[in-house]
């Protein structure tokens, strides 16, 4: 935020050096006090709703804590928060979880542990004994989302009563930040929601997510990037597809070209073959005459 501030000033300052007359300089330096003006009132305004959103985030339950594993999480949804899906430090995501679904995760995750434990016992000559989870729930809708500000400010957090809500309501929900300007262009910024997806749709599903109910939003500039992120991932999967679509025509060619060449291969034999047969008929037809 402090940077967005700082840009903003540096914006101010070049319009107003821009100008040439003490009378409109006058005029410029009113425009930009009465849209700061505006600005600060509607950050005023907004106040409450972070404050509220500070307070959700201190108290929904964190993923493998004792408020987490209790009857009673706060919310009734556990966080896993700031998962990384890149090397950069803003390339993370915080996942909400309702609480039933994480401890069925959590114990479907610990019988996957047993199994290669017990895999790994046999080879080694040992024998363990597991028991399936039992009623597990069918994976949730996933709702990826991505936090706006004008490129340049916005954190996860500001979207957790959100992202609780749709938890209570059965979601899983995946809040994701990215670089801000000026570190990162809005490309730049696409291709790091893009990559965030990415990692989404692999990984969600050990969290009890369902990889193939996933639904994509995005405020103000989140939305423009997620809707970029959405389009590179459509032109993406297109090449992808025109390439398997070309090898797969190449692979049938030579198929084909295979079979063509084997079957001139066995036609002389063929052709011998019937040659055969048909003197074996004509001395049978002799010896019958005779």
């Amino acid at each position: 935020m402090a940077s967005l501030v700082i840009h903003a000033i540096k914006g101010a300052q070049a319009e107003v050096a821009q100008e040439q007359t003490v009378q409109g300089r006058v005029k410029i330096i009113g425009r930009l006090s009465g849209l700061l003006a505006k600005e600060l009132g509607t950050g005023i305004g907004l106040a409450p709703h972070i404050l509220h959103a500070l307070q959700v985030r201190m108290r929904v339950a964190v993923a493998k804590t004792s408020a987490a594993a209790s009857k009673t999480a706060p919310y009734g949804v556990v966080l896993h928060p700031a998962v990384p899906y890149g090397p950069r430090p803003r390339q993370c995501i915080d996942i909400y979880v309702p609480s039933g679904i994480y401890k069925a995760a959590a114990q479907q995750n610990k019988q996957q542990q047993l199994q290669q434990q017990q895999q790994l016992g046999h080879q080694q000559g040992q024998q363990q004994h597991t028991t399936a989870p039992t009623n597990l729930p069918a994976a949730a809708p996933v709702v990826f989302f991505c936090h706006g500000g004008v490129w340049a400010s916005g954190e996860r957090w500001h979207f957790g009563p959100m992202a609780v809500s749709l938890a209570q309501a059965g979601c899983i929900v995946a809040v994701i930040s990215y670089t801000l300007y000026p570190q990162a262009l809005a490309a730049e910024q696409a291709v790091e929601v893009l990559d965030g997806l990415k990692w989404v749709l692999q990984n969600i599903q050990q969290y009890g997510g369902n990889a193939r109910h996933v639904t994509v939003l995005g405020h103000s500039a989140g939305g423009h990037l997620t809707a970029l992120a959405l389009l590179m991932l459509a032109q993406q999967r297109h090449e992808a597809a025109l390439t398997d679509g070309q090898q797969h025509q190449q692979w049938g060619r030579r198929q084909q070209q295979a079979w063509l060449t084997q079957s001139a291969a066995e036609q002389p034999q063929q052709q011998q073959q019937v040659q055969q047969r048909q003197q074996q008929n004509h001395q049978q037809e002799q010896q019958q005459h005779a």
